[in-house]
């Protein structure tokens, strides 16, 4: 099984329409445009839609970036028989090159199809006018805006029992499992790095630590080098006082990381200092190292 299959192990109700939407946008040759966070996977989704095709198309990718002339773009569309040419970063392409391939688009006679991958930033860049809008509404009939992982939280436990399933077969583990501890917490992390974050971090432990069932002690070091808000619901009720709601939330960051005053202070965005003053007075040492 291809790793990035994951991307439509799903149960959010955005994930399937954008399969859906899939299947019908593979079926013509139009302009794509696809965007999203780093890590929803924009060139799978690219690749997908060649496959759907049926077509058995080539498959192309350049970045952006790097065609700095219009003689680097034709060098690139040199092949223009039943190619899926993938443009990625595209909103980093610069001018000349955007209308060189709006020209390009609007001649294309050929079974050939342009792909246009951006993250988030293009709103900006159009309204700056570092993106052409002619060429922009030439390719955002066919647009896709993929969703964050933490907009699909309900896909979390499916992905982490696929990537289990695919990790311990490709390390030689027997069925590796996580604790409810680390398994409640990645359910409630944010995964900037969407999906594909979620994948690396979990390789990274299977493939350092040959245990059965993973915990949080197990996390690599960067996973605590952001601020990271634990979201486990807490009740607000009225009549509590504030100083209750400060010890619980700092109680629960404690047990997370295994009472690791280092990493709490990190995820709370507060110092060492801070935090140990705080354990003091709300008589937290029992949940601290």
């Amino acid at each position: 099984m291809n790793s990035d299959e994951h991307i439509f192990i799903s149960n959010a109700s955005n994930s399937v329409k954008i399969l859906d939407r899939l299947k019908s946008f593979s079926q013509n040759g139009m302009p794509l445009f696809v965007t999203g966070g780093p890590g929803t996977g924009k060139t799978f989704i690219a690749q997908l839609i060649a496959n759907l095709s049926g077509r058995k198309p080539s498959f192309k990718i350049v970045d952006s970036e790097n065609l700095e002339k219009e003689s680097a773009l034709e060098n690139f569309l040199s092949q223009d028989q039943n190619t899926y040419f993938v443009f990625k970063n595209f909103t980093k392409a610069p001018k000349e090159v955007q209308a060189h391939l709006l020209r390009k688009l609007r001649e294309n006679q050929t079974d050939s199809r342009f792909v246009f991958l951006s993250g988030k930033e293009w709103k900006q860049k159009l309204e700056s006018g570092d993106i052409l809008e002619s060429l922009y509404l030439e390719i955002s009939n066919y647009r896709l805006d993929l969703p964050d992982l933490r907009e699909r939280k309900e896909d979390i436990p499916l992905l982490i029992k696929h990537f289990l399933e695919i990790l311990s077969d490709k390390y030689k583990r027997k069925e590796t499992r996580l604790s409810e501890k680390l398994y409640h917490l990645l359910l409630n992390y944010d995964f900037p790095g969407n999906i594909r974050q979620l994948r690396n971090l979990l390789e990274s432990m299977v493939s350092l630590f040959p245990v059965r069932v993973l915990d949080t002690k197990h996390l690599p070091p960067q996973m605590f080098e952001t601020s990271y808000v634990y979201k486990e619901f807490i009740e607000v009720r009225t009549g509590i006082p504030l100083r209750d709601y400060e010890r619980e939330i700092i109680k629960k960051n404690l047990i997370l990381v295994n009472g690791n005053r280092e990493k709490a202070a990190k995820i709370l965005g507060i110092s060492e200092r801070t935090i140990y003053r705080k354990i003091i007075e709300f008589g937290l040492s029992g949940e601290a190292e």
